[in-house]
């Protein structure tokens, strides 16, 4: 599931992937963590009761409260 805006485009470039198993955890994808606010309003909007994955491609800052990057930025160049 990709979070509004930036995120839709990546989540459904990876729902090609999903299982469509209603058991297994969703996963929730944006492209830009900057604050993870967006990751932390989703997530209590739509899934606050349930185990989910949550990823990014970039992150401005090192993630928090189970969000996972690809690529994070480094403090000091």
């Amino acid at each position: 599931i990709g979070i509004p805006r930036g995120g839709v485009a990546l989540g459904n470039a990876l729902n090609e992937y999903a299982t469509n198993n209603p058991k297994d955890p969703i996963l929730i994808a944006d492209d830009v963590y900057t604050t993870g606010t967006s990751f932390d309003e989703y997530y209590r909007k739509h899934y606050s009761n349930e185990f989910v994955y949550k990823w990014c491609i970039f992150a401005r800052t090192t993630p928090t409260n189970g969000v996972k990057a690809l690529f994070t930025m480094p403090s000091k160049i």
